[in-house]
């Protein structure tokens, strides 16, 4: 089953995946050292990404003229590549996606099976956070430049709609 294929089996026919990013999770123990002030970082390659398994969806769903959406973030178990629904996060008018990108080095800032011998250049910090409450919900790590490009233009048409409405 692709991964597309596993993310759908989530959702309901009036539910559609937008956009899916290969993301590393932040450990709770070195979000604080994330953050979007542009920490040094040490990110690893996108094939490293991928065996770590997570993923970080934009899940809308339709009702008529009305949209609305989700993050959710899934684990890929590596033993029988089955997802699991790790987290969802409804994108409403108090949640914000911040991007950073993080520089070079820094190698505290992650979990040891982050570091690779592959050289060390610049990642992608993404935090999802509330705005009243000025709570960080969640921080993730990629480097798809062209997937965040495109996640974070949905993300932005979604907020859009939420302000006009």
């Amino acid at each position: 089953m692709s991964r597309d294929d596993a993310i759908k089996s989530f959702l309901w026919p009036s539910e559609i995946s937008r956009v899916t990013l290969d993301v590393e999770l932040a450990s709770e123990d070195n979000s604080s050292a994330i953050s979007a002030e542009r920490q040094d970082v040490r990110s690893n390659n996108t094939d490293t990404l991928r065996d770590v398994g997570w993923l970080l969806s934009i899940i809308a769903h339709e009702s008529g003229e009305s949209e609305q959406a989700s993050f959710f973030v899934f684990k890929l178990n590596p033993n029988d590549s089955q997802l699991q629904v790790h987290n969802t996060h409804p994108i409403t008018a108090d949640v914000m996606l911040s991007v950073a990108q993080g520089r070079r080095q820094s190698l505290n800032a992650f979990p040891p099976h982050s570091l690779s011998s592959s050289p060390i250049t610049s990642a992608f910090i993404l935090t999802i956070k509330t705005i009243s409450e000025n709570t960080t919900l969640q921080t993730f790590l990629t480097r798809d430049v062209q997937k965040l490009q495109v996640f974070s233009r949905e993300y932005r048409r979604l907020k859009e709609i939420l302000r006009t409405s």
